[in-house]
């Protein structure tokens, strides 16, 4: 599902077991961006007239420590301006009763525990990127409610990314195998101490977060035994870092953004991959 959801251009629709018809209570998680209110859209068009679509978005509480909990936020000041145009944009979409709600804290941690209490018929999100890399990089928002929801998730795109291919033709760069040692070596000198976070990549397993916030040590290939090391942790505290090993590598890629600083570096392996992943 993570898999298609990374790749994928147009929106996904995970349906459970439960999903008999048309959802009646909705829960969308907005943060205001071209993909969330493309899902917002979508729902309005698939939820039943007399359905309830509750707007939820989440503030940082030391962003907003001001007002974000005051209990009219959702229409006053930005944030109720911000969810005045959203609702005005669906126009003759527009459901019944549609509720707005303003939570504080981690958007993911949030999000679960008050879908949890709302108990919707189904959960929709943006999936937050425009073109490929962004979406290789699900974020962890979309990501968390794909895994933790009891209901039918439907995750969108923006509607006007460009197709995968013709973005990794600019971003990606692979490397044969007989470059991987010196191309890792040059990779390490460029981004040292960089944050950075470990992602696993499993057909059956999903994707899984291993380490996510410490400083990237370095990444080597031994041509010895065909091995992939990467080190995170701080060089400076002895015996405090972590270290991974991919046994048979079969394609090392590095993903740059635009402006040609370094944003992942891929190993594929077996089925699966490993993403190291610098903050932006």
């Amino acid at each position: 599902m993570l898999q298609v959801l990374r790749l994928g251009t147009v929106p996904v629709l995970a349906v459970s077991p439960s999903f008999a018809g048309l959802p009646l209570n909705v829960l969308a998680a907005v943060d205001f961006s071209a993909s969330s209110a493309r899902a917002v859209s979508l729902t309005a068009d698939l939820m039943r007239r007399d359905g309830r679509l509750t707007l939820a978005h989440v503030v940082a509480r030391d962003v907003h420590h001001a007002n974000w909990l005051s209990p009219d936020s959702a229409y006053h000041g930005s944030i109720g301006r911000a969810f005045d145009l959203l609702i005005a944009d669906l126009g003759a979409r527009r459901v019944e009763r549609i509720e707005r709600k303003v939570l504080g804290g981690d958007p993911s941690e949030s999000l679960v525990e008050y879908s949890e209490r709302l108990l919707p018929d189904l959960i929709v999100a943006g999936s937050h990127g425009y073109g490929f890399l962004s979406r290789l990089l699900l974020g962890s928002v979309s990501q968390r409610l794909v895994r933790a929801a009891h209901c039918s998730v439907l995750v969108a795109p923006p509607e006007d990314g460009p197709s995968y291919l013709d973005e990794m033709a600019t971003v990606t760069t692979p490397f044969a195998a007989y470059e991987w040692a010196e191309r890792l070596e040059d990779f390490t000198r460029r981004n040292a101490s960089r944050t950075a976070t470990l992602e696993v990549i499993d057909p059956d397993l999903g994707a899984q977060i291993e380490e996510k916030g410490l400083p990237f040590v370095g990444a080597s290939f031994d041509p010895r035994n065909g091995r992939v090391h990467f080190i995170l942790g701080s060089p400076h505290l002895m015996g405090r870092h972590l270290t991974r090993s991919i046994n048979e590598p079969t394609a090392i890629q590095i993903l740059r953004d635009r402006s040609g600083r370094d944003v992942v570096l891929r190993v594929a392996h077996g089925t699966g991959q490993t993403l190291l992943t610098f903050a932006r």
